[in-house]
């Protein structure tokens, strides 16, 4: 009888412990972060004084990058135009919900659209989680700011594809650099050069030329062609890598400098053109 009840007790037990969740540690949390804040041009308009402004979006997208689900949350949008630059609740409608993240899942929310008429300030603010609603591992990474900065120009952009993609070269190494000598017996150097490109607007970059420059006088202003390659389309926040091998470089001439330049041609197409470029000095030359 004894023995019944002692095994009756034990599976009760063992019950009330398989229904009781596994207690999670300090770091089995959500972890919500704002991933950007961006812009889309979408015209050029010009008011009664005839002074021009721009109608635009702004696009915000979440991200949880913590090992839990969040549950859900709200973000707010601000905008900097209160006296003396505080920051305000950006529309009526800059609340916006989300129902959940799952761990390490990236969503980009509705845009909204703003103008920049009278010359209101463009700095808009989002926070992620603006409620505390969830609890994270890190509470102090949940906000994000950018500005809104016309491009040079708002050219259609190729069939397909839709502002803003931000074509750049985020940087150029030379690697595996052997010393030797040339036909003509000159000291030189031997390397790859490796460029890393990267689509850093939301939206889907069409393909576009990537091409790698040396010189040895850049006050010349000539910049031969080591080698002309093509970027395929790539996909927002996407990036690819890229090699030149062989390239040789005789040693004892001055400013030996690698350049990198993607979308060279076309590049007003993209929301910011002043990361195309990436030079460095050749390293040992």
């Amino acid at each position: 009888m004894k023995t019944r009840a002692l095994v009756l007790v034990l599976t009760i037990l063992a019950g009330v412990a398989a229904a009781v969740p596994a207690q999670r540690g300090p770091g089995d949390l959500p972890d919500l972060v704002v991933s950007h804040v961006s812009f889309q041009q979408v015209k050029s308009e010009t008011d009664a004084g005839g002074h021009s402004y721009w109608i635009f979006k702004v696009i915000v997208a979440v991200k949880n990058q913590g090992k839990a689900a969040a549950g859900p949350f709200d973000v707010t949008l601000e905008r900097n135009n209160g006296a003396g630059g505080a920051w305000q609740i950006a529309c009526p409608t800059c609340t916006l919900h989300v129902a959940g993240l799952q761990a390490g899942q990236e969503l980009a929310l509705e845009p909204r659209q703003f103008n920049n008429a009278n010359d209101m300030p463009s700095s808009f603010r989002a926070t992620a989680d603006s409620g505390r609603k969830v609890n994270e591992t890190n509470e102090l990474n949940n906000v994000a700011t950018a500005e809104f900065k016309a491009a040079i120009s708002l050219k259609k952009p190729p069939s397909g594809f839709e502002f803003p993609f931000d074509l750049t070269v985020v940087s150029v190494t030379c690697v595996n650099i052997v010393h030797s000598t040339n036909a003509q017996n000159q000291p030189c150097l031997v390397f790859d050069v490796v460029a890393v490109v990267k689509n850093n607007g939301p939206g889907k970059s069409p393909s576009a030329p990537l091409n790698i420059y040396k010189t040895d006088d850049w006050k010349a202003g000539f910049w031969p062609l080591v080698k002309a390659m093509t970027v395929p389309e790539l996909a927002s926040g996407a990036s690819m890598t890229f090699t030149a091998n062989g390239v040789v470089h005789i040693l004892g001439k001055p400013d030996k400098i690698i350049m990198g330049y993607v979308n060279e041609i076309h590049k007003t197409d993209e929301t910011n053109t002043n990361n195309n470029m990436v030079w460095i000095l050749i390293p040992g030359a």
